[in-house]
């Protein structure tokens, strides 16, 4: 009988509460004197509430840490993410005095809402870590996402707020492709390869009943080819140019070696950030082409270079 009415009190909990009963952060190791940020979800009949930051080990009890309606502080900010339905509230300095904290949603016409979470504040290395919180990738791409754990971590599983886990080796999440990897000595890495768009968001690295929660944002990659420039030159004075097109991040053009016609001129850009030889010679030429290892490079010509 007793087993039935608390079936009954949970059910009912589930469907009250302004929060999904979704997967969702309950437990994180942190290191003192550090920072770290937590997801709330809430449902999306509370998208224009009020959301906060409770402080304290009874709902009833606790007091405010910070609200959406309010101002931040050093200690305690919060953001609302009404498109994904998750409100992030950051801890900084934490201290022995950071444990036990609650999400919170303001309800216009009853009781408040909340689930807690607690912190587990250590002066050594934290049970479950991530190198960074805040990830970025481009769209289409991939990334790889390291868990580090101690000794005997129990189940490991990538989750996403609100949605799934993948456990090891394989699986997907909204489409995207997500593989395990525990062959690393006290670590699982997550890769997520085909990102979308709509793969921005809050993930969980889960070990045991333990949980470190990430923050991928996924971003279309820039084109950069329009930043080219073209280097000016007296074109009936130069005889050789070595010309590296670097097509990384950042596009420029590289000049490292110039032979000209003595009394003749010629215009290198001059911002650059390193050392060009200038040979002079009596011959001149009527070249109208960049000279490149064919091997290596493509030849160009100066015009091309806009």
């Amino acid at each position: 009988m007793f087993c039935y009415v608390l079936l009954v009190l949970v059910l009912c909990a589930e469907e009250i509460f302004a929060f999904s009963p979704a997967i969702r952060v309950s437990e994180v190791s942190v290191k003192a004197g550090g920072s770290i940020s937590i997801p709330c979800l809430y449902s999306s009949q509370y998208t224009n509430h009020v959301k906060y930051l409770c402080k304290g080990y009874y709902w009833n009890y606790c007091t405010f840490a910070v609200r959406t309606d309010q101002k931040n502080s050093a200690k305690f900010s919060i953001s609302d993410d009404k498109i994904q339905r998750i409100f992030t509230v950051t801890v900084n300095e934490l201290t022995n005095d950071d444990l036990y904290y609650w999400c919170g949603v303001e309800i216009n016409d009853g009781a408040d809402d909340g689930y807690p979470f607690h912190l587990s504040v250590t002066t050594g290395t934290s049970s479950l870590y991530v190198d960074n919180q805040e990830e970025k990738a481009f769209l289409g791409g991939e990334i790889t996402i390291k868990c580090h754990h101690q000794s005997n971590p129990g189940e490991m599983r990538w989750c996403r707020m609100g949605s799934s886990c993948v456990t090891q080796p394989s699986g997907s999440i909204n489409g995207t492709e997500v593989t395990i990897d525990t062959n690393g000595p006290n670590v699982f890495s997550v890769t997520m390869r085909g990102l979308k768009t709509e793969s921005s968001g809050w993930y969980l690295c889960v070990s045991g009943n333990l949980q470190f929660p990430v923050r991928l944002t996924v971003t279309e990659q820039p084109n950069t080819s329009k930043y080219y420039t073209c280097l000016k030159v007296t074109q009936e004075y130069v005889s050789e140019l070595h010309v590296i097109l670097l097509c990384e991040r950042e596009m420029f053009i590289r000049v490292s070696e110039v032979s000209v016609k003595a009394g003749g001129s010629i215009s290198i850009p001059g911002n650059l950030q390193f050392p060009v030889r200038l040979t002079v010679t009596e011959q001149p030429t009527t070249s109208k082409y960049y000279n490149y290892k064919r091997e290596t490079y493509r030849l160009m010509n100066v015009c091309e270079c806009q």
